[in-house]
């Protein structure tokens, strides 16, 4: 089976005008399966391709996955982006195997975030203070990504949150929704701009200079600070993990680098109750989150956060 692929991506590398010197399959490191607890996503399949072109060496990536062809077209239209191209570092590209679910696309170097973090528990990577600054480059890059990306226009936060509360069937407790009941029932704007969507663990890669995002699946046009929210949720979620660093304490880093670096102004009021927004979307969808600690507790820091 193997084989067969390695052919099938041997020829679509060389019909994007590219010789393939060698495709090998992907073999995951004891590290790397370590470390994948602190990540969202699954051991996918992929095969490291080295090739020529014109001269020079490249360095592909094929990975198999499901929704390759929907990520293929997002990169597309990213690379399509000035703005946004020049802002981050996003893998380009190349040619899409759509029987086979699998993207060709440019190698990005460096280790996922889980990675070094597991190499830091075990004393053999970054030190606390290098960590803290990997945290900070991330702020900053998205930071750019929002700022660079920015359309002009903005999106509407419904903050009536007693009757969004009304509506979900599962009950929060009783301290949070007093708090939420207090927010004035007026409409804030967020700035729209282009967003990642999924700014995790395993979609940070650091190569010892800069920070990387990957996996541009969930990429959408939406107010910046949900991109915020996204990331301080999947840290949160992912701290039991973690023994020697709190990755809380990371994201703090993370945005106060993200603030220094945006270039519109944006207050407490507007991080916190985009926040409560965030948070109430995803239990609206799924009910039975209510009574997750995990979303009770996030929801407590937002509510905190507006009366502090």
């Amino acid at each position: 089976m193997d084989r067969e692929l390695v052919e099938k991506i041997e020829k679509e590398v060389k019909s994007q005008g590219m010789n393939p010197t060698s495709v090998k399959k992907l073999r995951r490191s004891l590290l790397y399966r370590i470390s994948v607890p602190l990540t969202q996503s699954s051991l996918t399949p992929a095969f490291l391709i080295e090739a020529e072109k014109g001269g020079s060496e490249e360095k592909l990536i094929a990975v198999q996955k499901s929704g390759a062809e929907k990520e293929f077209k997002k990169l597309k239209e990213i690379h399509e982006d000035s703005n946004l191209n020049h802002s981050v570092k996003v893998p380009e590209p190349y040619s899409l195997l759509k029987d086979e679910e699998i993207i060709i696309m440019e190698y990005l170097e460096g280790k996922p975030l889980s990675e070094l973090i597991v190499l830091h528990h075990f004393l053999m990577g970054p030190r606390k203070k290098e960590v803290r600054n990997i945290f900070r480059k991330t702020g900053k890059m998205l930071g750019k990504l929002h700022g660079s990306t920015s359309t002009g226009e903005k999106i509407q936060i419904n903050t009536d949150f007693q009757k969004r509360i009304n509506s979900i069937e599962k009950e929060l407790p009783y301290p949070i929704t007093e708090k939420l009941e207090s927010i004035p029932k007026e409409s804030i704007e967020l700035p729209e701009c282009h967003i990642h969507g999924d700014v995790g663990l395993g979609n940070l890669k650091y190569d010892g200079e800069n920070v990387k995002l990957v996996d541009w699946i969930t990429s959408e046009l939406n107010y910046a600070f949900k991109d915020l929210h996204r990331s301080r949720y999947l840290l949160r979620r992912k701290n039991k993990y973690c023994f020697f660093i709190d990755l809380e304490e990371m994201w703090e880093e993370l945005l106060s680098e993200y603030e220094n670096t945006i270039d519109f102004e944006f207050g407490k009021e507007e991080l916190n109750i985009s926040g409560i927004d965030f948070l109430l979307n995803r239990i609206e969808r799924r009910p039975e989150r209510a009574n997750k600690k995990l979303y009770i507790n996030l929801l407590m820091d937002y509510t905190e956060g507006l009366q502090n």
